[in-house]
């Protein structure tokens, strides 16, 4: 009867076992999932761009649209300093508006602050947006890993608590602002900004999309695709 008993003490303790380390495992790779996407991706849908899309469309559009223009017209220019900027040791990009750095010594994953581009790593797209990989490779085309770039860090932090930044990187001596590039050559678009900021760099960062709406350049090249709302998937069908 005790060796019986015992048994069933020891089956109990082993169920439990599992079921703590299979709800560890969910969570874990629900934090993961949610730290490494796009939080833009679940704030479009929220907003009703879950509309029917040809999946064979899109892909024949980022067959289409795969050659990036450059804006030619805007000029982004280089700064001395960064007033206010914190240095962080650049690691690898997630994404064309997400980056991994390490500051102070953690592992830190930054959302671009006011900017929003197309998606290509959430799970719940069942097909890679036009241009997000043209912004990804941007990106990784100005930031090489190990290399110090300076981050000016914005109060508030991303739907999944991440930090948000305008990212700098330098050549030449001078500090140049990616999140500003990437709107001016048509790879992202201005989102979760207030038009009436009075502050000089988001001055700027209207200049650039109005300079990148007007020749058309990338994701502004599709009619109807990139909107103040998101990226409009509907438009192919």
């Amino acid at each position: 009867m005790k060796k019986i008993f015992a048994l069933i003490i020891g089956i109990l303790i082993i169920g439990s076992t599992f079921f703590l380390v299979k709800e560890r495992i969910v969570s874990t790779t629900k934090l993961y999932i949610d730290n490494e996407s796009n939080s833009t991706y679940n704030d479009r849908f929220d907003k009703g761009y879950d509309g029917k899309y040809n999946k064979a469309a899109v892909e024949d559009a980022n067959k289409k649209h795969s050659k990036v223009i450059l804006n030619k017209e805007f000029k982004v220019y280089g700064k001395e300093n960064v007033d206010g900027a914190t240095e962080c040791k650049y690691i690898r990009d997630i994404d064309g508006d997400t980056i991994v750095v390490d500051l102070n010594g953690k592992k830190t994953t930054v959302r671009f602050f006011g900017v929003d581009t197309p998606e290509d790593v959430n799970p719940k797209i069942h097909c890679i947006e036009p241009y997000s990989v043209q912004a990804k490779d941007y990106v990784e085309s100005k930031l090489q890993s190990g290399e110090i770039i300076k981050i000016l860090f914005n109060d508030s932090k991303g739907k999944y608590g991440r930090s948000v930044g305008t990212i700098y990187y330098e050549e030449n001596g001078k500090w140049y602002d990616l999140n500003e590039e990437e709107v001016a050559n048509g790879l992202a678009r201005i989102a979760y900004l207030d038009q009436n900021n009075t502050n000089i760099d988001t001055k700027e960062l209207y200049a650039a999309e109005e300079s990148a709406k007007n020749q058309k350049l990338n994701i502004w090249s599709i009619d109807g695709y990139a909107t103040s709302r998101g990226y409009n998937l509907a438009v192919f069908n």
